[in-house]
């Protein structure tokens, strides 16, 4: 199986936040802390950690030769459904999603699973590094 990080991927958030106190601030902080190549999706198309944020999924520029996009998901169950809708339309660009906890429901990933080949159920927060580490 895949691993969620690859050394060409790139990644997103959907669901980041300027909010300091919210999970979607928190998870793309720790893509940056790390220096990842991330961006934020916000519907409001916020600037979050001096990043430009984009307003969905299919604005995401993707870079040739990268190994597809790495994706984030900080959103509530149903906004993460209509998210799979938009991940569907890319062809395959999204190899990978990570939903936080209270992301998703049986729904969601039995759909997602559809979507892309690997589906992680975790916490980046806590666990992140470990996945992070086996690069």
């Amino acid at each position: 199986m895949d691993k969620f990080f690859q050394p060409q991927r790139i990644y997103a958030v959907a669901g980041a936040s300027t909010n300091t106190a919210k999970f979607g601030y928190k998870v793309f902080s720790w893509y940056v802390d790390r220096k990842l190549p991330v961006t934020p999706i916000n519907f409001r198309k916020e600037v979050i950690l001096d990043v430009a944020s984009i307003e969905n999924i299919s604005q995401l520029q993707i870079p040739s030769g990268s190994e597809g996009v790495g994706l984030s998901v900080v959103t509530p169950p149903a906004v993460s459904k209509a998210l799979l809708d938009e991940v569907s339309k890319l062809n395959g660009a999204v190899k990978a999603i990570w939903f936080q906890p209270g992301t998703y429901d049986n729904e969601v990933i039995e759909q997602a699973k559809k979507v892309v080949p690997i589906v992680i159920q975790d916490c980046i927060l806590v666990n992140g590094d470990k996945y992070l580490s086996k690069l």
